[in-house]
């Protein structure tokens, strides 16, 4: 499976890897739910949830998957740290990046694909 360069498109903002995340989950037939809500003008400050809770939670395909969001230097802190170990030990998928880390797992889970699950998500 190869998708278009078109969306994927490196951004440079928190917010707009995420919306670019979900465009891509939904161009694939998934379904992407933003976990933070925060006051109108998507404002960092004052985002309220869970410490360490990932940005993103997304379905594709049969399979669930977290995505904690990373731009530019941003690394992990101590709470999505625990998040991810302790989502890993359970057999959970946990990426960590930008918008194209997000294609890369899609492409490669995609190779690896059996046909017949194709079709199911949404049903």
């Amino acid at each position: 499976m190869r998708l278009r360069r078109q969306y994927t498109r490196r951004t440079a903002t928190h917010k707009s890897e995420i919306l670019a995340i979900r465009r891509l989950v939904n161009l694939l037939g998934g379904t992407a739910y933003v976990l933070h809500q925060g006051p109108g003008g998507g404002a960092r400050r004052g985002l309220w949830g869970s410490a360490g809770l990932p940005d993103l939670f997304c379905t594709w395909r049969g399979r669930a998957f977290w995505v904690e969001v990373k731009v530019g230097s941003d690394r992990l802190r101590p709470a999505q740290e625990g998040f991810r170990e302790r989502a890993e030990r359970c057999g959970q998928t946990v990426l960590v990046g930008d918008v194209e880390v997000v294609r890369e797992w899609v492409e490669r889970c995609g190779r690896s694909h059996h046909k017949g699950h194709e079709g199911q998500e949404g049903q």
